[in-house]
């Protein structure tokens, strides 16, 4: 009669059934945290753009690449989990190959890229940035970056990257706009965009901006103003002649000395002698489109020491090396590297250094357009101030010191008279005879800082976003009624990208007095626009058309900066061992690695969702 005392039949199923189900449960809950352990490897991997795979990745390999090597370092050190995992799981569902390697990663690069999607939509506007490159494998890539106001902070992030045969303007247009519309982003929410000075980017005409325009009129375009700032100095180089002949002498010396490793091993044992405390310093070389790159390479030359051991090292080239043409080029330098040499090594070096600064602070991220305006102003004002007599008598006294410690005279030969036709002029008396200081002031010194000034007036002209300066507390407490009429034109301009003018001109009526109240520095002018727009946020919804302004002015990038650093990361992981990447897996690992700080704050049971949801799993990952 045991049966009779036995639970009744439904109950020892539904019994049965929650045993199932428990254990089922506690199967999922163990494959879980398998997969979450081995897709945080991947993450770490992605975040630091380190490469995967190794030659071999067999269990007896040595060269089994850093994934394998992590997930085995991991299982020895005590993750009982992954541990655990290695040495139960099935050869064909240890979940290490690499094809789920790639799985994991492009569920890691979407995961960033759909968060970079949702702040641009949370922003509501944004603005994009392009840029092109080769990679290693002679590919030619296409960087897109987006800059908007998420939460009350500028953020500029990596968006997509595609490989592209044409590079035309039309193709690289269609290629944007494909590009945003896959995320459902139009460009009829953006605020600028912003390029290099390549016509097939920037040409009035066919270029990328003036097809974007074509279709969305109101996208206004910013010519990077780090490469602006850079076209200028180089085209001073180019334009005034002593210029010109002083940085070839500057790169003749690079190449001579660094393009020898013995050469170079001279050069530091020299730099020991004269700077025994000091870390011996490399010369750079100079080029047309790295940023500023001259800055960096009188820098070296002007530190004390550096110059005399590179005087020392040419001497010795000239004297010991074995290759003819090697000496011949350092025994013309040597010839060469007198007082009308260093006097212009002063002077670039002082004007160069104080560019730098400007430049280094145009690639911010977080920089807005006024204050990049004001920094081009302050530059102007710079330069033009360093247009006198004491300046320059300063420069030789800092240039004959510079020689005294080379050992180079610092005398100049006067150059031989060119006599005056009578025809021209028959009195001798009127002719005009100037010392060799005095030509090379008239004939270098003012040509060069006339060429900078005027040149980053053409450039940068004030006039193309005058508008926005309504904005600044300058403009409100000096004159009132042109910072009301310039609002108000503003106002009008954006009222695609959802401003309301005439609300908007009642609301700035009422911001300028209650700005004037209630907001610290501004009756001294100190408030940045960054500063202002989270005041206004923070004081909930009285002026809505003003912060909206205010953000469009913060989302317009300066420069196309972030772009270029996207390249940085390009060349870490595009490596010449990795040159076949592209595609998913190239764009997922440059989301990380540039996006680190998204990345690293993503939830990893969100990631195991979307990694089991993404194909059939041979392991049980969802209940």
């Amino acid at each position: 009669m045991s049966f009779m005392e036995d639970d009744p039949i439904d109950a020892q199923l539904d019994k049965q059934r929650r045993v199932q189900l428990s254990s089922r449960q506690a199967a999922v809950k163990r494959n879980r945290e398998v997969v979450s352990h081995i897709i945080e490897v991947c993450c770490l991997l992605a975040r630091l753009g380190m490469p995967f795979r190794g030659h071999d990745e067999s269990q007896d390999s040595t060269n089994k690449g850093l994934f394998r090597e992590l997930v085995d370092h991991q299982a020895r050190s005590g993750d009982m989990v992954l541990k655990n995992h290695l040495q139960n799981a099935a050869a064909n569902c240890n979940y290490l190959s690499h094809e789920i390697q790639n799985e994991m990663i492009e569920t890691i690069g979407s995961a960033i890229h759909e968060e970079v999607v949702r702040r641009i939509r949370h922003a509501t506007v944004y603005s994009v940035m392009m840029d092109e490159t080769t990679d290693n494998s002679t590919q030619e890539q296409v960087v897109i970056a987006v800059r908007y106001v998420y939460e009350g902070q500028i953020e500029e992030r990596f968006f997509d990257c595609f490989a592209t045969i044409d590079t035309t303007g039309e193709a690289l247009a269609d290629h944007l706009i494909n590009s945003l519309q896959s995320d459902e982003l139009s460009l009829q929410q953006a605020v600028s965009q912003s390029y290099d000075g390549a016509s097939n980017m920037s040409g009035a005409y066919r270029g990328v901006q003036a097809r974007i325009k074509n279709q969305f009129p109101h996208v206004k375009y910013v010519y990077c103003y780090a490469l602006n700032l850079n076209r200028l100095l180089v085209n001073m180089c180019h334009g005034v002649q002593i210029a010109r002949d002083f940085f070839g002498l500057v790169e003749q010396m690079y190449a001579t000395i660094e393009g020898n490793a013995q050469r170079h091993h001279t050069f530091t044992t020299y730099q020991r002698q004269h700077r025994p405390h000091a870390t011996p310093r490399k010369l750079a070389g100079l080029s047309d489109t790295r940023w500023n790159c001259r800055a960096a390479s009188l820098s070296v030359l002007m530190e004390p020491g550096i110059l005399q051991s590179a005087v020392e090292t040419l001497e010795s080239i000239a004297a010991s090396a074995s290759d003819g043409k090697a000496r011949a080029a350092a025994l013309g330098l040597v010839r060469c590297i007198d007082f009308k040499f260093i006097l212009p090594l002063v002077v670039f070096g002082d004007i160069f250094q104080r560019m730098d600064v400007v430049s280094t602070a145009l690639q911010g991220k977080k920089i807005d357009l006024m204050r990049a305006l004001e920094l081009i102003e302050s530059l102007i004002e710079a330069m033009s101030g360093k247009r006198t007599d004491e300046t320059w008598r300063k420069y030789v006294r800092e240039a004959e010191a510079l020689a005294d410690d080379v050992g180079v005279d610092s005398t100049l030969l006067p150059q031989r008279r060119r006599r005056v036709s009578v025809r021209i002029d028959d009195n001798p008396g009127n002719e005009n005879h100037q010392t060799p200081l005095q030509r090379l002031k008239t004939d270098f010194f003012f040509p060069v800082l006339d060429h900078i000034c005027g040149d980053l007036r053409q450039r940068f002209p004030h006039e193309v976003f005058e508008n926005f300066s309504a904005l600044l507390p300058r403009i409100m407490i000096d004159n009132a009624q042109v910072a009301k009429r310039r609002f108000s034109t503003l106002a009008s301009d954006c009222e695609v990208l959802g401003v309301q003018p005439q609300a908007a001109a009642a609301e700035y009526e009422i911001f300028m007095r209650d700005l004037a109240l209630h907001f610290p520095n501004f009756v001294d002018c100190a408030a940045t626009p960054h500063e202002i727009y989270c005041w206004v946020m923070r004081n909930g919804q009285a002026y809505p058309n003003v912060e909206l302004l205010y953000k469009l002015l913060l989302t317009i990038p300066v420069t196309s900066a972030t772009a270029e650093r996207s390249f940085s990361k390009l060349a870490l992981i595009k490596t010449k061992c990795r040159s076949t990447m592209s595609g998913d897996r190239l764009r997922s690992l440059l989301n990380a690695a540039c996006e680190r700080d998204i990345a690293k704050g993503l939830d990893s049971e969100q990631l195991v969702d979307e990694f089991a949801m993404a194909a059939e799993r041979r392991m049980d990952l969802i209940l």
